[in-house]
């Protein structure tokens, strides 16, 4: 399947769980890479940030994020330039 698509059941899984009041924890088998993309993905979605800002963001939280896939960083950065105001 493509990126996207896991992605985006996976982010609505964290929804409803999340509108259930059901706490979420993000983890992969290292804890790193597939980590760091669901979280950077989480605040882009929810704050709106920018790529940049969202990898700033969950360093803060998770200094273990990885960004060594430059495939799921374009995803992010997709993402965020989707929820970018025009110019």
């Amino acid at each position: 399947p493509s990126l996207a698509l896991v992605l985006d059941e996976i982010l609505a899984e964290i929804a409803d769980a999340r509108s259930a009041g059901r706490p979420v924890l993000v983890h992969c088998r290292h804890g790193a890479s597939r980590t760091g993309l669901v979280l950077r993905l989480l605040v882009v979605d929810e704050l709106g940030l920018t790529a940049d800002d969202a990898l700033t963001e969950a360093l803060c939280h998770w200094p273990h994020t990885s960004t060594w896939n430059t495939d799921w960083t374009r995803e992010v950065e997709r993402r965020a330039d989707l929820g970018a105001p025009e110019a």
